[in-house]
């Protein structure tokens, strides 16, 4: 495997997934110590503080996969196709004229 050439589009789309991998394992150890903190150090009260963080940083977390495994790919794609539509008219634009 080493002495293949990397593929920089397959290499970029599998440094995005290993690093929304690594978000997500930080997402749960960090709400893990968040809760343990609230139920052993300062628990009681009425709302449980660690409601928030967890709640604010699971949207970001969605928003992450999102755009690493269907956002990104669909606008990729929107953008090349036009691209390809743009060099298309250009090239039609070039016969025209000659």
């Amino acid at each position: 495997m080493e002495n293949l050439e990397k593929n920089p589009q397959i290499l970029k789309k599998a440094k995005s997934r290993v690093n929304f991998k690594i978000h997500l394992m930080v997402y749960f150890l960090a709400n893990i110590l968040f809760w343990l903190f609230w139920k052993f150090i300062g628990g009681g009260g009425e709302l449980p503080w660690p409601i928030f963080p967890t709640g604010a940083w699971a949207i970001v977390l969605i928003f992450h996969y999102l755009m690493v495994f269907y956002w990104n790919q669909k606008l990729v794609d929107r953008e090349y196709e036009r691209l390809i539509e743009k060099e298309v008219k250009k090239n039609s634009n070039k016969l025209k004229d000659e």
